[in-house]
């Protein structure tokens, strides 16, 4: 993807740009969101049978949440490395979301809410960096939600 982006950027053809990105999109959420949704539906079974511990069931389902908003972001990073845009991507995956997932763990630290609230705070911290990326994409590197 990265190369097609940069290759169709290097062209100027805005709709092929669009079409990568999108297709992008369309082939790996809902993947993301299949995969995520075994984990989801299967975590009893792991958590108790695989793993012997019915304390993971909570943390399997939160991970497998994740899924979908994780493949949603590396799109997104992805598209951004196509058009050369490291410093985004630079700030969203190694400042941005490791800063909120910090502030989101010492918060469920400090409100005793274990590994599990921990978990939720990179879920959280995941949500934003990838709605933070898509939002960085479509207002300052490539309007993806403006019509062709």
């Amino acid at each position: 993807m990265t190369r097609f982006i940069s290759k169709y950027s290097g062209k100027n053809d805005e709709s092929l740009i669009r079409g990568t990105i999108w297709s992008g999109f369309e082939l790996t959420i809902p993947l993301g969101i299949m995969i995520g949704s075994i984990i989801y539906y299967f975590a009893p079974f792991i958590g108790h049978r695989l793993l012997n511990s019915p304390a993971s069931v909570d943390l399997l389902e939160i991970f497998a949440l994740m899924v979908p908003f994780r493949t949603f972001l590396s799109v997104t990073m992805e598209s951004l490395k196509g058009f050369k845009k490291l410093s985004y991507v630079s700030l969203i995956e190694y400042i941005f979301q490791p800063l909120t997932l910090l502030i989101f763990a010492l918060i469920a630290i400090g409100f005793d809410k274990g590994i599990s609230g921990v978990v939720t705070g990179y879920l959280v911290s995941l949500i934003i960096s990838s709605l933070l990326g898509f939002y960085i994409m479509d207002k300052k590197v490539f309007p993806l939600l403006k019509n062709p």
